[in-house]
């Protein structure tokens, strides 16, 4: 299932499953899946994990905590989604974006020497599958996200030795939602006056209350609060006419 964007334009797209919406800045004819779009609304909040080196066994395990929060621009227009990490070996930090165009996500990881790693890969069967580009002569690296559902999420590390074509496990993460899920857009739950995703925090302006999904959000609100209550305006009037 595709959808159309217009030139420099904000566009709604309704998911059926959880009505998640994604915010972007995009050129004439360029396609993008409406699945992709669901799934990385569904990363953004607080998490937190359990990370196992080894499967179903907790010998060398830890707990960690994770945030996944939307990332913008100087147009104020969501770039990606930051994810940082507390008690993670293997990665602190890093960035999250979507080729509008190719279907392709990049990851963009900061190692401990502020040096960066780039991962690229595309999501088949609702797991995205990030490789780093690395010739056979080199280690290489894997990510595997798969958001299991609103509230559950796997992260697989995974490394291949200098030499192999193969990938093996490293750790696996297994994350669970922090705090209560608030109820779903067109449930009566709080909606994000940003990206229209999920809302789980409020913010207020001029003694209104409205509510954002991430802190990435609630900045960017902040910032320009009666660009975004127009644009959220904008796109309650679509819907209510029928407009996808």
């Amino acid at each position: 299932m595709t959808r159309k964007f217009p030139v420099l334009c904000f566009t709604m797209i309704c998911v059926a499953y959880c009505a998640s919406i994604f915010l972007v800045h995009a050129q004439q004819g360029e396609e993008i899946s409406v699945s992709q779009l669901e799934s990385m609304q569904k990363l953004v909040g607080s998490w937190k994990g359990v990370a196992q080196p080894k499967r179903g066994s907790s010998v060398g395990a830890w707990g960690e905590t994770a945030d996944w929060v939307w990332e913008f621009n100087q147009l104020k227009e969501p770039v990606g989604l930051r994810f940082t990490v507390e008690g993670n070996k293997y990665l602190n930090s890093a960035l999250l974006t979507l080729n509008q165009q190719t279907g392709e996500f990049k990851l963009v990881q900061t190692l401990e020497d502020k040096s960066t790693r780039e991962y690229a890969g595309k999501m088949e069967k609702n797991v995205i599958e990030l490789t780093s580009a690395a010739k056979v002569t080199d280690v290489g690296y894997k990510i595997k996200i798969t958001p299991l559902s609103n509230v559950r999420l796997l992260v697989l590390y995974e490394q291949k030795l200098a030499g192999r074509i193969d990938y093996g496990r490293v750790v696996e993460v297994g994350y669970t939602r922090k705090g209560v899920k608030l109820a779903q857009e067109g449930q009566g739950g709080p909606i994000c006056i940003v990206t229209g995703g999920e809302g789980t925090s409020a913010v207020t302006y001029q003694g209104k209350t409205y509510y954002v999904c991430c802190s990435g959000c609630k900045d960017a609100f902040t910032d320009d609060p009666e660009k975004f209550i127009k644009l959220a305006a904008e796109r309650a009037a679509k819907k209510k006419a029928g407009i996808e």
